[in-house]
């Protein structure tokens, strides 16, 4: 039982990490005129 625990939540933290990191590629794009504008000012 508790390995199995284990198993789903390492499965778990995995999926967040991926999910975070394909965030982090869609957001890329938006960040950097943001950043451009800002500096521009």
């Amino acid at each position: 039982m508790h390995k199995n625990q284990l198993v789903i939540r390492n499965g778990l933290l995995a999926i967040t990490k991926a999910l975070c990191e394909d965030e982090g590629i869609r957001q890329i794009p938006f960040r950097r005129p943001i950043q451009e504008y800002q500096s521009s000012k």
